[in-house]
């Protein structure tokens, strides 16, 4: 049988993430750095999911979910293809 000292117990401290874990469609597109029209653009294509609407109003983003799309932006550039915007422009037909 052990006893314990506690002398050398050590309290940690556990700090609050900074972050909200969903967004309203302003504060969304800031967290990704976008545009607002670029940020609509990329929800109503789909490539940026949005979880449900509040009260028939207003979309709510689910930080893992634009986490995801940050990381599909990644994985995308690191396989030598153009980037996701620049696919989708070319789905649409917008000429570069």
């Amino acid at each position: 049988m052990s006893i314990m000292d506690s002398s050398k117990l050590t309290l940690v401290k556990v700090e609050k993430d900074p972050l909200p874990a969903v967004f309203r469609e302003r504060a969304a597109a800031r967290y990704l750095d976008l545009g607002r029209d670029k940020f609509r653009e990329l929800v109503r294509t789909g490539a940026i999911p949005f979880s449900f609407h509040v009260n028939g109003k207003h979309r709510i983003f689910l930080r893992s979910e634009l986490d995801g799309y940050l990381l599909g932006l990644k994985q995308h550039r690191m396989g030598g293809r153009e980037s996701l915007l620049a696919a989708l422009d070319e789905k649409k037909g917008v000429a570069k």
